[in-house]
């Protein structure tokens, strides 16, 4: 699932949005909960010296919560469309996307490669909602097709609806933003996972030794 936070657009333009982790980000906020309240608790206690294993290890757990949780987005724009995955950053151009499929994922297939969206896992609906099968889509559309940019359609899976904007999305603007997908990998999830690390280390030292 996905959550959305929109920014204004120009007159004439879709509103662009942002597409997050739903489930993930829960997940995430409640390890960091969790982690502020046995700090917390363990300075009423004057014991910060005594926990201090306990927290290491619960600062290692919310950092891989923000590179798991927190960071993964798609972030859309009038050039096209940030994935931003746990450890690597692709900005695709809307004039890439040849086709988007969803399988566990989102999946971006463009003129590189095919770039899976983490921020946007598959999640079927219930038997009573559940909406059209089709998972694939292409530029087989005609002229005159309805706008896909509104609200999702009653029993269509998120995902499914969001693979549709993002064609909709190309089909407006590939003309005027061309190019190949740039992959860079993201130094704030390789410096959190390396901290982690070495917090886990400390804690392993503080904790046996």
């Amino acid at each position: 699932m996905s959550d959305e936070s929109g920014a204004v657009a120009r007159p004439g333009q879709p509103v662009f949005q942002v597409h997050r982790l739903t489930t993930g980000r829960m997940v995430a906020w409640a390890v960091v909960a969790a982690a502020l309240i046995v700090l917390v608790d363990a300075s009423r206690r004057h014991a910060l010296g005594a926990s201090s294993g306990a927290l290491l290890v619960l600062l290692a757990i919310c950092l891989v919560a923000y590179v798991l949780g927190f960071r993964p987005a798609v972030a859309e724009s009038p050039t096209g469309l940030e994935v931003r995955n746990p450890l690597r950053t692709t900005d695709v151009p809307w004039g890439a996307v040849a086709d988007v499929v969803v399988t566990d994922v989102v999946c971006l297939h463009t003129t590189d490669g095919v770039v899976r969206c983490f921020a946007l896992p598959r999640r079927r609906p219930s038997p009573g909602v559940r909406g059209p099968s089709a998972q694939t889509y292409g530029f087989t559309l005609p002229d005159q097709e309805p706008d896909r940019l509104g609200a999702p359609r009653p029993g269509v899976p998120r995902a499914q609806a969001v693979a549709e904007r993002f064609l909709e999305l190309a089909r407006r603007f590939q003309a005027t933003s061309a190019g190949d997908p740039v992959v860079r990998i993201a130094p704030d999830a390789v410096a959190a996972l390396v901290a982690a690390v070495v917090a886990a280390l400390l804690a392993f030292v503080v904790i046996v030794l």
